[in-house]
This record gives C-alpha cells, structure tokens and sequence, in this order.
C-alpha cells in the first residue's frame, strides 16, 4: 500500500495527520536520495533528539563556564521542524504510514532502526535498504500505472501504455541467470493487457471472444513458424534478450483493419529486427506476411499508403 494511500484510509485515525501529510509530501520527492531522506530526517524530524544535546550542552556548560571559554548553547528550530514534544509520536506514525510501501525504502529505515534499538520492543523490523526494490516501487508501482490508465480513454492507448511500462520494465531488471525477470509488477501487467484485448476484441465483434460461444467469422490461425523465420535470434529472444517475437505474434491475433495489418507489416519490413532472409522487395514481405496470419492481402497498399500509423498503433508496435 502506498504511504498517501495509508494515510488516506486512516485519516480519522492519525492523530498527527497534518505532520504526517507534510512530511510525506516533502519526503516524496526525495524517495531515490538515501543522503537527502536522511538530512529531511535529521532536520525536520528529530528535534527531540538535538533538544537533548543541548540539554547535555547546555548542562556542561554551566557547570564549566569559569573553567573552560565557548559559547552558551543555544536551540533553535529549523524552518518547518516538527516539535520535540510531538516528534516521537509523529515518527512512530510516519513509520506505520511507509512500512508497506517500499518507495520510502531509505525513510523506514531510519524510522525502524530507531524502533529496532528500544530495549522494550516486542520484535525487530527487517528494514535494511535495498536500492534495487525502492527504484523498482518508485519507478514501476502498480497503483500509479492504474492510476495514469484511468487517464488514458482509448483501449488501444492504455494497452500500448502497458505494453511499453512491461517492456520498459524486462528491459531494465533482469534475474542472476540474466533473464528479464517477471514480478508482481508484469504479472499484473499481463492480466490488465489481457482485460484490454477483451474488451477491444468485444467492441469489434460486438460479443465476447470466449471458448464456446460461436463466431460470426471463421478464427484467425497464425503461422508463427514461418513468421519466425525472418526475425533477428535476439528479437526471438535469444541470448538472454526480451521475446519481442512472442509480444508480436500475441497483437497479431487481435482482429484489425488490413491497412493496420499493412502498417504493421511496414513497421516490421522497415525496422531493423529482420534477418538475412529479408524479402528483397516490401511486396514480397507483405504477401509472406498475410499468408502467415490468415489474411487476404490488402490491394492497392503500397509502402507510401502505409508510412503513416495511428498513434496508438505506433506505441502498441514500438518494439518494431
């Protein structure tokens, strides 16, 4: 759960809700900095902690002003710190506010150490910082995808949203063995993809593609082993790459306009992910490619026809 989140559905509960809005506000920009977290940390959360070394100061100095020459200690707040009287209590309740949310990996660490050392606590956090997972909570969080896709009106739009953010993601993080690695995070983007090209599939059939219901048009088969023959080894997949080929074979089982498959073709004939089996001519390719997905080859569809997709078209086939 997001740190606003919690903070949002317990509102009634937090008895420091202002300071605790604030502080996350003002932390939320610093989530990837472990040194700035840990100066906002130190200067605007931990006025109880450097009242009581002015009190020791201030102690010493008192009883060592004829001995020993220096300046009486003075305290003073910083702008906007939290007050020593209520500092405890708002770090406990910031604490419970970022405990679920990992973007704030570097902030409950500091908060939970300091629960970790008290001598009367009933068990100890786990909170060492790993860089790693606060970069993937801030950069690929699901609840902020699903917040951005409710912006996003069109199908088409939020499918190739997604498909960049999971392509985006397998590009960045990667398992030991060198595989891009699959999380939450794609599992969850998977499943909201495959929603999507449900309900697009509903909006051109005008009924749901599913097993056992009968269909007006005979169902599309896609000949990937021979689509397969004219991609790169690293498209395919190979050498530890993304499957870009797999993602494409997938789009292509969504029913389209033959200009769009036209285009699609185009992108793929112009791109740089074919191999040395490379039709010589764009014709050529467009009829081994409507061949292989179970279509009639469009006439009259010539390169200069095709240059332009859709937006939406373009981002779904960026990969291309």
């Amino acid at each position: 759960m997001r740190a606003k989140d919690y903070i949002e559905k317990n509102k009634n509960s937090i008895s420091h809700l202002e300071e605790v809005s604030l502080a996350i506000a003002g932390l939320y920009p610093l989530r990837s900095d472990e040194v700035a977290t840990g100066e906002y940390h130190k200067c605007i959360l931990t006025a109880d902690w450097r009242y009581q070394k002015y009190r020791y100061s201030a102690m010493d100095y008192e009883l060592n002003k004829g001995i020993m020459a220096g300046q009486k200690p003075v305290f003073a707040y910083n702008p906007g710190e939290i007050n020593k009287d209520t500092a405890p209590a708002v770090r406990l309740e910031l604490l419970q506010a970022v405990e679920q949310d990992k973007s704030f990996g570097y902030l409950f660490y500091l908060l939970a150490s300091e629960q970790n050392r008290n001598p009367g606590r009933l068990f100890t956090y786990d909170c060492v910082p790993d860089r790693e997972e606060i970069e993937k909570a801030i950069g690929f969080d699901w609840d902020d995808e699903k917040e951005h896709l409710a912006t996003i009106e069109s199908y088409p739009g939020k499918l190739a949203y997604l498909l960049e953010r999971k392509t985006a993601f397998l590009q960045k993080y990667r398992d030991a063995d060198g595989t891009p690695e699959q999380n939450t995070f794609t599992g969850n983007c998977l499943l909201e993809i495959g929603l999507i090209k449900e309900l697009i599939s509903i909006g051109q059939s005008g009924q749901p593609a599913h097993p056992g219901v009968k269909e007006d048009r005979p169902q599309r088969i896609i000949d990937a082993g021979k689509l397969k023959d004219y991609f790169s080894p690293a498209f395919r997949g190979m050498g530890n790459n993304i499957n870009y080929f797999d993602t494409l074979v997938d789009e292509l089982h969504t029913d389209r306009t033959a200009k769009e498959f036209g285009q699609i073709a185009y992108m793929i004939y112009t791109g740089k992910h074919m191999n040395s089996r490379k039709p010589a001519t764009f014709s050529q390719w467009y009829g081994l490619f409507c061949e292989a997905i179970g279509i009639e080859k469009g006439k009259g569809y010539k390169p200069n026809n095709l240059d332009t997709p859709s937006g939406d078209l373009k981002k779904l086939f960026g990969y291309l």
